[in-house]
C-alpha cells in the first residue's frame, strides 16, 4: 500500500497496482443489476454534491454527515433489502436512507425542516426516520444496533417474515452495546444484519489508534457470528457478498456481519472540510480519491460494453433535473407548526413518563424558543 494509506484491510493489498483497485469483475453479474448499482451511486453522489452546494444558503438548519466515496456499499444493500425489512442507520444516513426509501423528496424535504419532510421536518438529517418505509435513525454511535437486535427479536418470536439491518461505521465498535449485540444475535439466531462502512476513522481518530486488532470481522467471527470482509468501493463485489450474506439470513441460518472498507471524503460533519486538523494524510485521501466506486464501475462497464457514455450523460442530467424540481419544491413547503415536544417524546402515559414530564415543566425550559432551534452548523 503507498505510503501514509492507514485505513486498507491488508486482504485487499493483492488488489492494488499502482495505487489502482484491479479486482473488479461483473462475472456472474447481469447487465440490468450493473446499471442499478451505478445508477443508485450516481443519484447519491448527486444528492451529496447537490446538499453541499446549497447548504451555504442557510435554509437547511441541521448538521449534515456525508458519504461522498461510500456509494458503492449502500448500493449493494439497495438491492437486496425489502420493504418489509426495518433498517436502522446511524447519524451518516444518506445512504442508508436511499437504500431503503429511494426517494429524494422526503429526504430533501427533512432536511429542510418542512413538515412533509419524512420525519414531519422535525428530525433533519442526522435523526431521520421515514416509518412508513420501516427507516429509523436518531440513535447515534451504536445505539440503534441494540435497538435492530430487539427488532429483529420481536420479528423472530412473531414469526414475521422479514429481516432489521443496522448501519454504522468502525466507530460503533468501539462500543460495548455492539459487541452485546453480537454475542446475543449469534446467541438468539436473530434475523439481524449489522452492516458496518469501515472508513478507518471515527470522527479525527483513525481506527489503528482506537483498535488493537484492525480486522473486526475476525473478531465477530470469534463470537460465533458469521461475518464478511470485502472492498468497499468495489459495487458488484458488495452486492454479491450482501446478497449472499442476506440470502443466508432471511434463510434462517443466523445473523450477519458485513465490513465494507471504504473512505469518506468530505469532513466528519458539514460540506466544510476538516483536513486542516491534519487527522489524515492527503495522500490517502488522493488514493481513494483515485479509486472513486462511481469511476471504477463506469470504467468497467464501458470497458466491457455494457454501457455508452452517451447514456452515462443522460442519467446525470435526468437526476440533476430530479434533484432541481425536489429542492425547489422544498423551499416552498411549510414548516410545521410549533411542536408539543412532550406529546412526542411521551406516547403513553406511565409513572417514569409523568414524572419526566413534571421535571420537564419545571425547569421553565421552552423548546420552541428560539435557543431551541437549530441555528447555522
Amino acid at each position: 500500500m503507498p505510503n501514509g494509506v492507514c485505513t486498507m484491510n491488508s486482504n485487499f493489498s493483492q488488489l492494488i497496482k499502482d495505487g489502482r483497485y484491479i479486482g473488479m469483475s461483473l462475472d456472474g453479474v447481469d447487465g440490468d443489476t450493473v446499471w442499478q448499482l451505478y445508477v443508485f451511486m450516481q443519484r447519491l453522489r448527486l444528492l451529496e454534491n447537490a446538499i453541499a452546494a446549497l447548504y451555504s444558503e442557510q435554509q437547511m438548519r441541521c448538521p449534515v454527515h456525508f458519504c461522498d466515496g461510500q456509494e458503492a456499499i449502500s448500493a449493494g444493500l439497495a438491492l437486496a433489502i425489502r420493504d418489509s425489512d426495518h433498517l436502522f442507520s446511524h447519524h451518516r444516513t444518506h445512504g442508508f436512507y436511499l437504500a431503503k426509501c429511494r426517494e429524494f423528496k422526503p429526504l430533501i424535504d427533512e432536511i429542510y425542516g418542512r413538515i412533509s419532510g419524512a420525519s414531519g421536518g422535525v428530525a433533519g438529517s442526522q435523526d431521520i426516520s421515514y416509518c412508513e418505509m420501516n427507516f429509523h435513525g436518531g440513535a447515534i454511535l451504536a445505539g440503534s444496533i441494540g435497538i435492530a437486535a430487539g427488532v429483529a427479536r420481536a420479528m423472530q418470536i412473531k414469526n414475521i417474515p422479514a429481516l432489521a439491518f443496522a448501519g454504522f461505521g468502525d466507530g460503533a465498535v468501539d462500543e460495548g452495546v455492539f459487541w452485546e449485540t453480537v454475542n446475543y444475535a449469534a446467541l438468539q439466531k436473530l434475523p439481524l444484519v449489522l452492516v458496518c462502512e469501515n472508513n478507518g476513522y471515527s470522527a479525527f481518530s483513525p481506527q489503528n489508534k482506537r483498535q488493537a486488532v484492525m480486522d473486526i470481522s475476525a473478531k465477530v467471527r470469534a463470537f460465533g457470528m458469521q461475518a464478511h470482509s470485502f472492498f468497499g468501493n468495489d459495487a458488484v463485489e458488495s452486492h454479491r457478498v450482501i446478497s449472499q450474506a442476506v440470502g443466508a439470513v432471511r434463510r434462517g441460518e443466523g445473523p450477519v456481519f458485513l465490513e465494507g472498507h471504504t473512505f469518506r471524503w468530505s469532513g466528519h460533519v458539514g460540506p466544510e472540510g476538516d483536513d486542516q486538523y491534519q487527522y489524515r494524510s492527503m495522500q490517502e485521501l488522493a488514493f481513494w480519491k483515485d479509486n472513486c466506486p462511481i469511476k471504477l464501475l463506469e470504467e468497467k462497464m464501458l470497458e466491457e460494453g455494457l454501457v455508452k457514455q452517451q447514456a452515462i450523460d443522460d442519467l446525470v442530467r435526468q437526476i440533476g433535473q430530479e434533484l432541481d424540481q425536489a429542492f425547489a419544491e422544498a423551499k416552498q413547503s411549510p414548516f410545521p407548526e410549533p411542536v408539543d415536544w412532550h406529546a412526542m417524546n411521551y406516547a403513553t402515559q406511565t409513572p417514569k413518563a409523568d414524572e419526566l414530564l413534571a421535571e420537564e415543566k419545571s425547569s421553565g425550559f421552552d423548546q420552541n424558543q428560539d435557543l431551541a432551534i437549530p441555528g447555522p452548523y
